[in-house]
């Protein structure tokens, strides 16, 4: 794949071929199977991770050909463990 596609590189014109040199080494290492975890991802469910921590990437298509929708989101971590309580919280009321 071609990363590089994706957008601008703000790399200063007199480097860019030792930045992209490195960027191909890096993209190698990311991809080796060493590192690589393929996850299961059924139609309707939903994957959620942290992007702190994990490093995330869709390189390849779908082997069954369907297409990938992705929607993305961002939520701060306090506002999300307050709805959690809140949510756990009218669970046990309406138990």
């Amino acid at each position: 794949h071609s990363e590089t596609k994706r957008g601008v590189a703000a790399v200063p014109f007199d480097v860019y071929p030792q930045a992209m040199r490195a960027y191909t080494a890096w993209m190698r290492m990311v991809e080796d199977e060493r590192f690589v975890r393929w996850v299961d991802w059924p139609e309707h469910t939903m994957l959620v991770t942290n992007n702190h921590r994990v490093l995330h990437g869709r390189a390849t298509q779908p082997l069954n050909g369907t297409e990938r929708c992705m929607v993305w989101g961002y939520a701060y971590q306090h506002i999300s463990e307050l709805r959690y309580r809140l949510l756990k919280q009218q669970a046990l009321e309406r138990s």
